[in-house]
Parts: structure tokens; sequence; C-alpha cells
């Protein structure tokens, strides 16, 4: 019986540009990129009400909100994932499709999601 093959790393910047073009959403973690699930109804009405709150608590500051299609960058552990949604407030990066400075990141947890968000929580830094 063989060993498994080990999948080859890739570059951040191979990813960032696969990313542009997939259909699905990627998560990179170190060089290694993996598929992410697609969510429920339950769980974009969750994301739509707390959007739509922090809307109206930021009208007039220059924080904005993100959602979908935008990746946190965690240069430290070289890591791009997607939040369920996002606080960024004054410039942000030059980059369409990441930021690398939230305010507040926002996950809505299922119970399948709960151990992989803790690992994660737990190695990011707080800013």
């Amino acid at each position: 019986m063989g060993l498994p093959k080990l999948k080859p790393k890739i570059s951040a910047q191979d990813y960032l540009e696969g990313e542009k073009i997939s259909q699905i959403k990627h998560e990179y973690l170190d060089g290694e990129v993996y598929e992410m699930a697609g969510t429920s109804i339950r769980h974009n009405r969750i994301i739509r009400n707390l959007l739509s709150r922090l809307n109206e608590k930021l009208d007039g500051s220059d924080c904005e909100t993100f959602f979908v299609d935008i990746k946190v960058y965690v240069k430290k552990l070289n890591r791009y994932y997607y939040p369920d949604l996002l606080v960024v407030c004054g410039e942000i990066n030059q980059n369409e499709h990441f930021t690398n400075s939230p305010l507040i990141i926002i996950e809505i947890l299922t119970p399948k999601d709960f151990l992989r968000l803790l690992r994660l929580i737990f190695d990011v830094p707080f800013f």
C-alpha cells in the first residue's frame, strides 16, 4: 500500500488569480487551498439582518460593511479567508478583493463550522 499523494502548495498570488475566475470560493492556508461549502437560507437571513443593523449604526461614519466576496488576509499566518461580514474603517487597502485591516469580523457559526472556526480564532491575532 502506497503513501497518499501530497497536494503541492501554491503561491498566494496563484491563489488570488484563481479566485478571480473560480465559480467556487476557496480559503488559502499557507499554500494549501480548501473549497468552501455553500450556505443556507437561514444563514443568509442572519447575515442580511446583521448587515442591515450594522449599516444603520455606521451611517455617517468612515466605516463600511462588506460581505459575500471580500476576503481577509492575515499576513502573519499567510492566510486568506471569507468571513460572513466585515467592518472596515478609514482608508481601505488598494486591493479590490481582500482587506488586511478589518475592525470587526463576523462569522455565523453552525455546529459543523464550530471547531474549524474555533481553531481559526485562536490562530488569528487580535487587531
